[in-house]
Formats: structure tokens, sequence, C-alpha cells
């Protein structure tokens, strides 16, 4: 949430904040090369996102959902979240081909960047095609402001954020 409004966290801004556990490094520091032993990289998280969301994936792979709706909803929450999860990974390595690019050039790591930014994007249509068909765009009642009034642009579904996942591309294309 960004004031009243949903939005997306572009790339940008991921490079520009630290991260919120210490445990783990922002992906300025990795490419910098300034962090200490014993904390968790953005290559280190890619490989547990990945790891652990394609597992998931495979477990659901094979459940016949036919005929039970309440375990359709299930299956397709965990697909969401594993294609979340993948979504992130690709988009980390897309993060660390950037700022690589931006610290040292090469084009190759600014056509990685694209290139990962451009899967993170496929990832991101497959959650909006999961998700799409069984769920509406829904009030953000946790977060409304100050106010108790509806608020009828305070709406969420992954498909109103695309564009702005895909803004990512363009800002590794520059």
């Amino acid at each position: 949430m960004q004031g009243e409004e949903t939005h997306y966290i572009p790339v940008d801004v991921l490079l520009a904040r630290p991260t919120m556990d210490p445990a783990y490094v922002s992906v300025k520091d990795f490419v910098a090369g300034a962090f200490g032993a014993g904390r968790v990289t953005p290559p280190m998280l890619i490989d547990m996102l990945e790891r652990d969301n394609k597992e998931a994936l495979r477990l659901v792979g094979d459940i016949d959902t036919s005929g039970n709706a309440s375990l359709m909803y299930e299956v397709a929450d965990v697909r969401t979240w594993a294609n979340l999860g993948l979504h992130l990974a690709e988009k980390l390595r897309g993060a660390v081909a950037l700022q690589t690019y931006r610290v040292r050039g090469g084009q190759e790591n600014r056509r990685a960047a694209v290139e990962h930014l451009q899967r993170a994007l496929g990832y991101w249509d497959e959650v909006v095609k999961i998700t799409r068909p069984i769920y509406k765009d829904m009030p953000l009642t946790a977060y409304n402001g100050n106010s108790r009034d509806a608020n009828p642009h305070n709406l969420f579904h992954w498909a109103r954020v695309r564009d702005e996942v895909a803004r990512d591309i363009e800002i590794a294309s520059r």
C-alpha cells in the first residue's frame, strides 16, 4: 500500500531499500560485496524460493479438483503462492543483474536483467491466469487509511498491478 492505493514494488525501489531482516543481504550490498559471512545472500534466497515453490507445485500438480470446489480453491492458492515465490526469485535474479550492470557495466548484465524480469512477469501472468477466473477484485478492508468509509478505489487483484510488474522490464532496458 502506498497512501490509499495498492502499488507493486518496482525493481528500483527493491534496489534502494535495505532488507527488513538483518540476516539477509540486500541486492546492492551483495553486488558491492559489502556483507559478512553467515548471512542469507540473494542467490541463497533465490535457491530456497525455487526449491520450495517448485516442490509445492509438484505436490499439487496431480490433484484432481473436479467436483470439489473447496479443494479447487486450496490447490489454486498453493499454485498462486508458488508462482508468486517463483516470480520473486526471478525478480531478485533480475535485480542482481541490473545492479551489476549499473555498477560494472556489461551489456550481458543488462540483457540478463531484462530476461529475468521477463520471466518474473511470466510468473505474475500465471498468477493472474490462476486467480482471475475465481477471485474478484477485493476491497482491502484492512487498510483504508483512517477512514471507515468505503473506498471503491482501494481494490486488489494481481491483474490490477500487472502493468507495474511489466514496468520493471522497461526500467532494466534503459
